[in-house]
Order: C-alpha cells, then sequence, then structure tokens
C-alpha cells in the first residue's frame, strides 16, 4: 500500500515515498467574496490545472479538474440585514492535483512558477451555463502555502508553518488577487 502524505486539508495516497517528513508547501487557492451585491444567484468557482474544457457543461468532471466551490450568499436566505457587508470564504487545496499532474516537487520554486502558468479558474451558474467573472466584481482567488510537517503518530497532530501568501501566481489574471492587493 503506497504511504500517505499528510497535508492540512486533504491525505493524499500515491507513490510519493513521503511519510513523516516536512512537506515543503501545501498550497491552497483561497476565494472571497466581499460585496455580496455583486452575486445575484449562486455559483460555482471551478479550479483547473492548464486550460479548462471549452464546453462549460463539462466543467464539474474535467479531468485536469482540481476542485470546486459553490458561493452561496445565505444572508438573503435570512432576515439578517442585507446592508451589512458580509464577506464570503472558501478554500480549495491544491497539493493532491499537483502531486497527481506529476509534480512529486511541492517546494515554492517548483510550485509558484507551475500555478503561475497553469491554475485557471472560471465560474459557472447553477444551471452549468459560464458566469463571467466581471459579473461578481469583488471575487478575488489567490494561493497562500504553508510547510506542513506530518505526524509522527496516528494520536499527534500535524505541525504547520507560517502561511504565505503567493500574489504573483494570479497577478493580472482576471478575478485574481494581485500584487498590490489586501489578500484579507
Amino acid at each position: 500500500m503506497p504511504p500517505e502524505v499528510n497535508a492540512p486539508t486533504i491525505y493524499i495516497n500515491g507513490p510519493t515515498g513521503i511519510l513523516n517528513a516536512i512537506n515543503p508547501l501545501s498550497p491552497s487557492a483561497m476565494l472571497r467574496v466581499r460585496d455580496r451585491s455583486s452575486m445575484t444567484s449562486p455559483f460555482f468557482v471551478h479550479l483547473f490545472l492548464g486550460d479548462p474544457p471549452a464546453d462549460a457543461g463539462t466543467w464539474s468532471f474535467a479531468p485536469n479538474l482540481v476542485g470546486s466551490h459553490s458561493v452561496v450568499d445565505t444572508s438573503r436566505l435570512s432576515t439578517a440585514n442585507p446592508d451589512i457587508p458580509t464577506t464570503l470564504f472558501g478554500q480549495v487545496p491544491l497539493n493532491h492535483a499537483i502531486l497527481v499532474a506529476g509534480n512529486p516537487d511541492l517546494t515554492p520554486s517548483n510550485v509558484v512558477p507551475l500555478l503561475t502558468s497553469q491554475l485557471k479558474w472560471r465560474l459557472q451558474n447553477t444551471d452549468d451555463s459560464p458566469l463571467d467573472i466581471g459579473r461578481v466584481s469583488s471575487l478575488k482567488v489567490h494561493v497562500v502555502g504553508q510547510a506542513v510537517k506530518a505526524r509522527a503518530t496516528d494520536d499527534e497532530f500535524p505541525e504547520y508553518g507560517q502561511m504565505q501568501v503567493y500574489k504573483e501566481i494570479t497577478a493580472g489574471k482576471a478575478g485574481g488577487l494581485g500584487v498590490d492587493d489586501d489578500p484579507d
């Protein structure tokens, strides 16, 4: 049986040979929508390594799909004051997709250039039609990572290093956090 690699949000089974070692980087895509007035209905954010398929109806099961996050403004379903600003957050782990794509080196010097060139995202309505990123102007996608030391035994927790924001990965992309933007 292949070894398990411990990561902050997922366990990866595969022939990586990494067990009880330091994972140099455990990257995740972070999603933020600050202005719920820009949301007219729920939608999905799909993240891909490489170009997404042309047919939006196939995005949810594309072979290069890294992960998806649904964005629902639940405040519209309650008696909450819609004038009070609310920020919605999401997270999609990226380390599994990077390893499965044949990139066993999770150091920032390998991951940052790879994600800068290959990480793409698309928005999709719940009816599978594409949603223009410009329609959700407050969407910001950025990548964070941190070193993770795997647990030594089953009754321990992994140890996490300092969170690092990699703005250069998403800078210049529609809906991406720019180098001068605040990730919070």
